[in-house]
């Protein structure tokens, strides 16, 4: 796995007017870190190891933090291969010098072979002289020869001392310049996300990863700033990355798992989100999100299984009881959805999804005067709620204030003029009011953005009919059955239809087919009048 230790180092600079014990004081308050490793941090010559497992952003979060308390400090990194060499470098010290030249000196007298001239080889090529030239004064010999053989070592020495010490200091200034480079970058691209400059995050991610390709993190960082741009196939391919290199990355899993979601590739959301509660089975925010992609796909039940997790591991989850309300209002359980939306408003009351959601829920209840106090409220918190002035509107319609029901669809249409269920509530307005050529009007724009809901068919049709338009109201039901065959109120409306155009064969016919689906009234309303004479007419 490829991890990094951040460590921190006292500079020993304190803002003016202020004393150390100040500063600590101020540290504890703004970073949650034991006061022992806070004087461990200001105690110490070397860097202190800051926390087990912390990533780089917590390390500039910390470092930010020691700034605000009125003190300066420095992070340290750790280079890919366990070497701990600070960002801002250090000289080679005499320490290092030491190690260096003794290092040397010993390899240089014990080597044989290396074509080196050596001190035991020179020693011996001494003696061999002083007997061939015994004529020779031996004195003279170790006078003026060997100084000079003894002088050569020497500076031979030093210059591989010099050479190693050069070839070690290009080495760790090289390292150096690569993670000060790579971190310079990588806090740059924090900061820009974090003042929602996202494309000047990406190109800073961008320099940091051509300096070191092997940090998670960066692609991490980068994917994150391509999901916030829209770009989810550069966050995905990024996110693919950092878990190349780090596969048991929790927040990786985690964010692609949301990238998937807004892909409405439900099933590989899932896996990410298993993946990440497998590396952290106490994180809430995984159950929560996972339980999004359940009420995605229809399994209600599972979605209020995950939301209750995540609220047994944090009872503080705003979203967590927002989506269980959610799920709760699909399977009807409707007095459970508005305690959870309760508490949801509890724990954030300037919030105005909650109070939307729990509108909902009073309309399905009937209670539509509570339904429109609810999105009112939603209306105060949020102007540009489209869904609040919709949920309105479909309130106010059920009350009949049609005219306060249209000025709310208008709203948001202005908001969100792409909703084929905003145009297609403004129609039933129209449609309350009288108004039939203004609700078709509307139902085909409806139409035109969403082709495929067959209830908007069905009331075109209806209003047709109103206009005496009785074939056009024909093909209207007939698209409609054509999307959804097991509607039984579709056949209703065709067979009456059909009565008025005196074609009682058709119209019996589609009043057995709603029988057949549960819903005989029409057809008993038909025998009854001898509309209709057998049990089936076709």
């Amino acid at each position: 796995m490829n991890t990094k230790l951040y460590k921190v180092k006292f500079d020993g600079t304190i803002a003016e007017g202020l004393t150390k014990g100040e500063v600590k004081k101020k540290l504890s308050s703004l970073y949650n870190i034991d006061e022992r490793k806070i004087e461990q941090i200001f105690s110490s010559n070397s860097p202190t190891v800051l926390k087990k497992n912390v990533n780089y952003q917590t390390a500039i979060e910390f470092e930010e933090a020691f700034k605000k308390a009125g003190a300066i400090c420095t992070i340290y990194e750790t280079t890919n291969q366990g070497e701990d060499i600070p960002i801002d470098g250090d000289e080679l010290n005499n320490n290092d010098l030491k190690h260096v030249r003794s290092h040397t000196i010993e390899t240089i007298i014990k080597s044989e072979n290396n074509g080196r001239v050596t001190l035991r080889k020179t020693m011996g090529w001494a003696i061999t002289i002083a007997i061939l030239i015994a004529s020779l004064s031996v004195s003279y010999y170790f006078l003026v020869y060997m100084p000079k053989i003894k002088k050569e070592a020497i500076k031979s020495m030093k210059l591989q001392v010099e050479a190693i010490k050069r070839e070690k200091e290009l080495k760790i200034n090289q390292a150096k310049v690569t993670i000060k480079d790579a971190a310079v970058y990588k806090k740059k691209g924090y900061a820009y996300s974090k003042s929602r400059e996202y494309q000047k995050a990406i190109e800073a991610f961008d320099h940091a990863s051509r300096i070191d390709p092997n940090d998670s993190e960066i692609y991490l960082q980068r994917g994150n700033a391509y999901h916030r741009l829209g770009n989810s196939k550069r966050a995905i391919k990024d996110y693919n990355l950092a878990i190349r290199l780090d596969p048991e990355n929790i927040y990786v899993y985690h964010n692609r798992g949301i990238v998937y979601v807004s892909l409405d590739q439900n099933d590989r959301a899932i896996e990410d989100f298993n993946n990440a509660i497998r590396l952290d089975p106490n994180n809430s925010e995984a159950y929560n999100n996972r339980s999004v992609v359940y009420y995605n796909l229809g399994k209600y039940q599972r979605a209020v299984e995950d939301s209750d997790q995540a609220i047994r591991l944090d009872p503080n989850n705003f979203k967590a009881f927002n989506n269980r309300g959610i799920a709760y209002n699909e399977l009807g359980e409707y007095q459970k959805a508005i305690e959870d939306f309760y508490h949801a408003i509890r724990l954030d009351p300037n919030n105005a999804k909650a109070y939307n959601n729990r509108s909902v829920v009073y309309y399905n209840l009937g209670k539509y005067q509570r339904a429109v106090e609810d999105s009112d409220q939603a209306i105060r918190l949020d102007p540009n709620n489209s869904k609040a002035f919709n949920s309105r509107g479909i309130a106010y319609n059920e009350l009949g204030k049609y005219q306060q029901a249209i000025e709310d669809f208008n709203n948001a249409i202005r908001l969100e003029p792409n909703n084929a269920k905003i145009f297609k509530s403004r129609g039933n307005a129209y449609y309350g009011l009288g108004n039939s050529k203004r609700a078709i009007e509307d139902y085909k724009k409806s139409i035109s953005l969403n082709p495929n809901d067959a209830g908007t068919y069905y009331i075109r049709g209806r209003a047709h009919d109103k206009l005496g338009e009785y074939q056009q109201a024909l093909e209207e039901y007939t698209k409609a059955i054509h999307l959804d065959p097991s509607e039984a109120i579709y056949y209703e409306n065709k067979g009456l239809v059909y009565i008025i155009l005196d074609n009682f064969e058709s119209a019996c016919s589609n009043f057995q087919r709603a029988c057949d689906l549960g819903n005989c009234y029409r057809m008993n309303w038909a025998k009854k009048n001898e509309i209709c004479h057998h049990e089936k007419s076709g």
